[in-house]
């Protein structure tokens, strides 16, 4: 995996972080699919911009200021694996969450075309073959 694929992962979370989901959108592959069992609706793998869209609208609907900070991109050649600080506030409850989480990107070309998220990094690492 070229040093680009890596940029491209940082831009993927900056264009989150500043709300600019065509950006995002542009950067995923028609056939995309997520998996992310964090949030009830995404426990199934969901495939398609309209996926990555209804993720964007439910994570809306929850909370406010939602960040994703990238710690760490670990080159898998065709996937990464990214350590995130996620944070954010309950829109309903005012509570501030937060913690590390781990997200395997999958790119093929410029686009990306899985993403699976996982609660906590360990799970990631694990899921990626590099736990012992």
């Amino acid at each position: 995996m070229s040093r680009e694929n890596v940029e491209r992962v940082h831009e993927y979370y900056a264009a989150f972080n500043r709300g600019d989901l065509s950006a995002v959108l542009d950067a995923v592959d028609e056939s995309f699919e997520v998996h992310d069992p964090t949030v009830p609706d995404f426990r199934e793998r969901q495939r398609g911009s309209d996926a990555l869209r209804a993720l964007w609208a439910l994570m809306e609907e929850a909370f406010e200021d939602v960040r994703y900070e990238v710690e760490d991109v670990v080159d898998l050649d065709s996937r990464l694996l990214v350590r995130v600080r996620a944070s954010g506030r309950g829109k309903g409850s005012g509570i501030e969450i937060g913690g590390t989480m781990g997200h395997v990107w999958s790119v093929s070309g410029d686009k990306a075309v899985r993403l699976d998220v996982y609660g906590d990094w360990d799970s990631a690492v694990e899921a990626v073959g590099l736990r012992e």
